[in-house]
């Protein structure tokens, strides 16, 4: 569906806003862009280390003719070129678990993606269920409001017992209390919804209320390996794995030397 943000902000594109706002996920993206830097410069021979070593030795003679001595100056200077080559492979296995190391923390950023969605999605339809409520106990207010004037009305006419009437000014006291709960709690959790978009709490936005009218079927098999293996979690431990296994790779090559 279109964009559009003048109408209120509906789940759908609250959840984007979420995507792209959120300040938990921008962090997760930065160590994302991190592992990619590094990625870039891993695995490069080491620079050829170039020494320069200038000084000077006086030496003191006496020239008799003049009666005094005489200070020459030695200069002396010395060159060093130090070139390693890499024949162990450590460099390639250092590019390796580097870019594994990459594809560990974008499989960490999915993770998060997707636990943000679903504690999103969740939050967002109980605080539609405390909108709608509210909405349909205001309702019930307005009539208890008529049928309790009628009440007093019918008991100072002596038509209804007085303790009766009572009993519906005490059921308006009630919901009024728990009307005012409930508008408390909405704006608690407009709050966090908030939040979670990466909005300000007085933000001036307007947020649409969902509730699903029809439950979704998807014929899902449980027992699916394949479906296991797609899990968020399990693919961001699976890239962990692979990332530790590369590093440890990475040490046993530093074992072989290489020529200097």
């Amino acid at each position: 569906s279109e964009f559009e943000l003048e109408d209120g902000i509906s789940l759908e594109e609250g959840e984007a806003i979420a995507l792209w706002y959120n300040p938990t996920l921008r962090m997760e993206r930065l160590v994302v862009t991190r592992a990619e830097a590094q990625a870039d410069v891993a695995g490069r021979w080491d620079d050829p280390a170039l020494d320069l070593s200038r000084g000077r030795e006086r030496e003191s003679l006496y020239d008799g003719e003049k009666g005094r001595s005489v200070v020459e100056r030695t200069w002396i200077s010395a060159a060093s070129l130090s070139i390693t080559i890499p024949l162990s492979g450590r460099l390639a296995a250092a590019r390796r678990a580097r870019s594994a190391e990459v594809v560990e923390a974008m499989e960490q950023v999915a993770e998060a993606e997707q636990d943000l969605l679903t504690r999103f999605r969740a939050d967002w339809l109980r605080w539609s269920a405390e909108v709608e409520r509210r909405q349909l106990l205001e309702a019930h207010l307005t009539i208890l409001s008529d049928v309790s004037e009628i009440a007093q009305a019918l008991s100072k006419a002596g038509e209804l017992e007085p303790g009766s009437a009572r009993m519906f000014a005490i059921e308006m006291a009630q919901q009024q209390a728990e009307h005012a709960a409930l508008s408390t709690w909405d704006g608690v959790h407009r709050a966090q919804l908030l939040e979670m978009m990466g909005l300000l709490p007085d933000a001036p936005v307007t947020l649409t209320s969902t509730l699903p009218t029809l439950a979704e079927e998807h014929d899902v098999d449980l027992g699916d390996d394949a479906l296991i293996l797609r899990h968020p979690a399990v693919t961001r431990l699976v890239a962990a794995y692979e990332a530790s296994e590369a590093r440890l790779r990475v040490e046993i090559w530093k074992q072989f030397p290489d020529i200097t």
